[in-house]
Parts: C-alpha cells; structure tokens; sequence
C-alpha cells in the first residue's frame, strides 16, 4: 500500500516566521518612532532650560593641537561650574576624530569653511546652555582665577556688556608683557593676577574677540555677532558700537590674564586677503558716520536712550516695514509688535534672526493687500506720512516714524532696509517741525537659519 506523503509543514513554518519578524520589526519601528517623538518632545521643554555657570565657545580652523591644549588648560585652571562647546569650520586636520575620542565631555558642531569666526561664534551662541558664555580662541591658555575675575567684574554692574582680560598677545589696553616665563611652563605671570581687584577694572572703546564674556541676556538686546564681519577686529567692534547705543560698556578686568600662544597666534587667522578687505569695506559702509551723527545730534539720543535700553537693538530699527525670520514666516512690524502677513508678499523684505524678531511680540495677522498699500507698493505712495523716505540735499536720510524725524547713520543704513522705494521727493512744509527721534541703523547679518 503506498503511503501517503504528508504535506511539508516547511512552508508554514517559513510563513510563521516571516509573519513574527515582521511582527518584531513593525514593534521596533513603533518603538523607535514613539521614542523619537518622547525624545522631541524632551528637547523642546529642555531648549531654553540653562544652568548657573558658564558656557566656554571655541571657534576652530585648523588648530587641533591648540583646541587640545585650551581644552586641558580650561580643566586644569577653571573651578567655577562650566561647559565646552568647540564650533570647527572646515578643519582637514582629524579634529572631529579627537572630538569624538572625548567622548560627550565637550559638545561640538562641525560646520563648512565659509561659516567663518563670526558664523562659528554665533553657532556657539545659539547652542550655549551657560547663564553667562565666554569667547574664547583656541589659543589662549587660561590661568589660575581667569574665569572667576573676569565673572565678578561683569557681575559688578548690569551696565556692563562684555569684559576681556589682559594678555602678552593682545593689544591696548589689554597687553601685559611678561618676559620672565614661557607662556605654557608658569601660568601665574605675576602675583597681581592671584586676587581680585575691582581697582583695576577700566572701561575700555575696544576689546579684542580673542577672550570675551558676557551675560547670556545680552544675545536678546544686541542680537548676534555680524556674520559680514568676518576678519578681526572688526566682529567686536561691530558688536561694541551696538552695546554702546544700548547704553553697555565694555570693560577690560586688569586683574584677569591668559596667556596666548603668539607664534601660532600671529602665524595664521584663517582668512584670505580678499575677504579681509571685504569685512573691512562692509564694517565701514555700516558704521563710518556713527560718530558724526551722534554728535550733531546727541538731544535725540539722550532723550529717547532709556527706551532703546528697554527694547534693545530694535529701538535702532525701523518699523512699517517687512522682515522674515525662520521657515519663511514673514510680518509687518508696527507699533512694536510683528504682525503674521497672511497671503503671499512678493514686496521687499528684511531677512532677521531670531533674536531680533523676538524682541517684538506677537500682534493681529494682517493681509498681504494691506500691507502694499501701506507702504505705497501698491499706488506708488504710502496712504500716510508715517513710514516716508527723506533725502536731504547733503545726503543725509530721514524716516518719519510716530510723528519723529529718525536720522539714518548713514545711505547704506537706509539701503539696507529696502526703504528707497517710499523716497520722497521733498520734504513737507512740516518735516523740520518732527522732533528727533533715535538713529536708524543697518540689521545684523546672519546667514545662518539662527
């Protein structure tokens, strides 16, 4: 009697199996993505959350071996509560395998060559968690005491926007020689740097970006560094003409000292030439009447100061006009609120960051078709005097804004805010009669999504 062949239960086992990974991988991607979202949801509520120390930002091109000797130096010199954030653009030189070998004891962003000083600098800005944030190159040596001077002198006065210490490798102000010790054998140049001293904290026009502190407070009135900046010293110097219109000091802690490394310091910047003469011509453009304007008119300035205390760098920006910030939201600012313009605007517009759009909250949306019509893109003239242009015969430019004359501190300035298309031919029989109101500076520039 043949037998009958019993069916293969092979293919039904195979079937199971398949059916049970794919049970596995479907738990696993409910897994990984319920996860994910807990995970999204832990970095919003913790995006703002800071800690009471400091947050230490090293920009770096190419100086692995100098990041690693500022990194171990800030160890072994710095007692108050800190964090390391290294911001590399464009090294070749294995730095991101020495950071990775850190293994999480200093966070880092590698970002590209073009980002530059000032666009590294600001990367670091945005990620620091620090209530106060310290700049520093990579290659300063810290000393006994650096971070601790430098922080009681900042926290000696709110009217005080940055402090830098004193060096062998800076100048001004800042410079100390000390030929009596190799800058990495002794790090206590003299005993004058072993106590704090509040005698020797002096207000200063310039520091230099080598070595700086700030309060964490200070990115929300004075915004971020100009990323047009791009060649020392003009990216503090940018900054220190903004805190001075803010009513800020900078002040240089005497009583502070690190040590640089001078050889490697003057050796080499990173920058080329061509974009040195670059920041230097756009830093000029931006500020080279400043001076004159605050001294023909300094009743404007005086009057109206504590205002732009208040509200920041914005009390130096216009407002009736468009600006964009993050993921292309665009708003018309009027009476110091930015208003959501709902419908598509294809008018001029001013892209800012987000430290200068937040200092204005949020008002009522408004259509696109009313905001053409308010700043006369739609007929050719706006329907009201507030938000006009003037040029007068010496080349000087006026905006008239709440019934007030606002100089511009210059042609670029008013350029810069794509205001030329409200110029007016003329002046109105009443412009003199405004009072002056604050002067109108040109935005910050910051290319990064910040």
């Amino acid at each position: 009697m043949r037998r009958t062949k019993r069916k293969s239960g092979r293919l039904n086992r195979a079937t199971g199996s398949l059916a049970q990974a794919n049970r596995r991988l479907a738990s696993y991607d409910l897994g990984v993505g319920e996860g994910y979202k807990q995970g999204l949801q832990a970095g919003f509520s913790c995006f703002d959350s800071h800690f009471e120390g400091t947050s230490i930002i090293i920009p770096s091109f190419n100086e692995v071996d100098a990041v690693k000797r500022c990194i171990e130096e800030i160890t072994e010199h710095t007692e108050l509560p800190y964090e390391i954030i290294v911001i590399d653009y464009g090294s070749t030189d294995g730095i991101e395998h020495y950071l990775n070998r850190l293994d999480g004891q200093v966070r880092y962003r590698l970002m590209p060559p073009e980002t530059g000083y000032a666009g590294a600098a600001n990367r670091g800005f945005m990620m620091a968690k620090g209530t106060t944030i310290a700049l520093l190159d990579s290659r300063v040596i810290p000393t006994d005491n650096w971070l601790g001077h430098m922080l009681a002198c900042l926290q000696s006065s709110d009217k005080i926007g940055l402090v830098g210490p004193v060096s062998n490798g800076l100048g001004g102000a800042q410079r100390r020689e000390r030929p009596e010790a190799s800058i990495v054998e002794e790090h206590l140049p003299e005993e004058e740097y072993c106590e704090n001293d509040a005698a020797k904290w002096t207000i200063v026009e310039r520091l230099s970006s080598t070595c700086l502190l700030f309060r964490r407070e200070l990115l929300g009135l004075a915004g971020y560094f100009d990323e047009g900046c791009q060649a020392a010293p003009y990216e503090v110097d940018d900054y220190g003409h903004r805190l001075k219109l803010l009513g800020l000091s900078l002040v240089c802690a005497e009583d502070a000292y690190v040590n640089i490394a001078v050889e490697e310091f003057n050796a080499y910047s990173g920058m080329t030439d061509e974009s040195s003469k670059d920041t230097r011509i756009y830093y000029s453009n931006k500020w080279n009447a400043l001076k004159r304007l605050l001294a023909s008119e300094p009743t404007a300035q005086i009057s109206e100061l504590d205002i732009g205390r208040q509200r920041g760098l914005s009390a130096y920006y216009p407002q009736s006009i468009v600006v964009a910030g993050l993921g292309g939201a665009v708003y018309w600012i009027e009476n110091d609120r930015k208003r959501p313009v709902e419908g598509e605007w294809r008018g001029p517009l001013v892209r800012l960051s987000q430290p200068d759009l937040k200092r204005w909250p949020v008002g009522e949306p408004i259509q696109a078709a009313d905001v053409l019509r308010r700043t006369g893109n739609a007929e050719g003239l706006p329907d009201e005097l507030d938000g006009m242009f003037y040029e007068q015969p010496d080349g000087s430019c006026y905006y008239i804004e709440k019934g007030r004359r606002r100089p511009f501190i210059n042609r670029y300035a008013a350029e810069t805010w794509c205001l030329s298309g409200r110029t007016q031919p003329e002046p109105s029989e009443d412009f003199d009669a405004f009072p002056l109101g604050l002067p109108i500076v040109a935005p910050t520039l910051v290319r990064q999504a910040l």
